[in-house]
């Protein structure tokens, strides 16, 4: 029903956003796929017709943990940030507000790697944005600060643990490397490993700030870095200097053996 009523009212549906996107957060909660389809459905006809300002400024304070509310709950929230982004015209939709949502997903409290459901989620926003970016490429630039953050978020993601009986994970894999695919070709390169270069110092340096607060509970910041390393390739012989402090900071009495080992 709410499918066919958004097309009639397009714009002046946007009144009453603050009263639908709880709504739809709640439902897209839910386990129940054909619920998911037709909500997500409607959800991307609002993209369509209501301002990215809006909505973004209305949904994404609860893309983040919140204490009071359940996972459950943030999954719904990234589902409707999924279709709002899907459905939204790529002409509306600026590097302003991809570089809003990229922060939002970059947040420590939503790159929860335990989750793999969320995770998922997760992945899925970022392949539509990516996507969006490369519907662009070559018209609308990456913007540092959008790229930096996503570069992060898609880095996370593929170097998260698990296995074809996890449920959720080879899904979350796909749409990540996906994304990380749709990515780089937002650059204009056709392969992810000619992406890194781009990213290979800001990165890093991100790393290097957090190094003195690693402890045995940083496992997966280790992991992810161990997969950044891994798709850099060659390029990492350019970068020696850094790196090697970086492991000497890691490998210092100091720190926890889990980190030492690592």
């Amino acid at each position: 029903m709410l499918a066919a009523f958004i097309p009639l009212t397009e714009q002046n549906v946007t009144g009453y956003m603050g009263v639908l996107l709880p709504v739809l957060y709640k439902v897209l909660a839910a386990d129940e796929m054909f619920v998911i389809r037709e909500v997500t459905g409607a959800a991307g006809l609002l993209g369509r017709y209501v301002d990215p300002d809006l909505y973004l400024g209305l949904l994404l304070s609860h893309v983040g943990l919140n204490p009071d509310a359940s996972g459950a709950f943030t999954i719904g929230v990234l589902r409707v940030l999924g279709a709002l982004v899907s459905g939204t015209p790529v002409q509306k939709l600026t590097p302003s507000h991809r570089a809003r949502v990229a922060a939002a997903l970059a947040d420590r409290d939503v790159l929860v790697v335990e989750d793999v459901t969320r995770m998922r989620e997760v992945a899925e926003v970022v392949k539509v944005l990516a996507g969006k970016m490369t519907e662009v490429a070559g018209e609308v630039g990456v913007g540092e600060e959008e790229g930096i953050a996503l570069f992060g978020v898609l880095t996370t993601l593929v170097s998260v643990p698990g296995s074809d009986k996890v449920p959720g994970w080879s899904e979350m894999i796909s749409k990540a490397e996906w994304a990380f695919l749709d990515f780089a070709k937002a650059h204009n390169f056709d392969s992810v490993d000619k992406l890194i270069p781009t990213y290979f110092d800001q990165f890093l340096t991100n790393f290097t700030m957090n190094v003195k607060n690693w402890t045995r509970f940083s496992i997966g910041e280790l992991r992810t870095l161990d997969v950044f390393l891994q798709k850099a390739g060659p390029f990492v012989g350019e970068r020696l200097e850094p790196l090697i402090e970086l492991f000497a900071h890691g490998v210092t009495e100091e720190k926890d053996f889990e980190v030492r080992q690592w």
